[in-house]
């Protein structure tokens, strides 16, 4: 099983994006957890444990997805990351920046997101590219 993390301050799109997730794929592939603020982010991340991050590029308070991308990425985890946001223009710096980091418009790119994290976690073919 993978410890994914989705971290938004809109927690029913959270919620949305969590049931996504497990109704797609049985039950024992993924475990979703939800955090709902850059700072419960940031402590969660900072216990371990996690396969796959998806960030909200803003989320107040504390820190935004796309610093705490950064953090993680200075702190030296690889953890996977996928930014989940309402505004993608606003980020295509940050897969530069951020390696294994891909960026996905709310609400509408749903099934790419999970595509994603399938090709990342189920077969391993990370290529942040494609």
């Amino acid at each position: 099983m993978y410890n994914i993390l989705i971290a938004d301050d809109d927690n029913a799109i959270a919620e949305m994006l969590k049931e996504y997730l497990l109704q797609k794929r049985p039950s024992n592939t993924y475990n979703v957890e939800i955090t709902n603020s850059g700072d419960s982010t940031v402590a969660r991340i900072s216990t371990g444990g996690l396969d796959f991050l998806i960030l909200d590029g803003r989320m107040p308070p504390g820190p935004k997805g796309s610093d705490i991308a950064i953090m993680v990425r200075q702190s030296g985890n690889n953890v996977p990351i996928a930014l989940f946001t309402g505004n993608p223009n606003d980020y295509t710096d940050l897969k530069e920046k951020v390696s294994l980091c891909e960026v996905f418009a709310k609400p509408a790119e749903y099934e790419k997101l999970l595509e994603y994290v399938d090709r990342i976690l189920l077969t391993k073919q990370i290529n942040p590219k494609n």
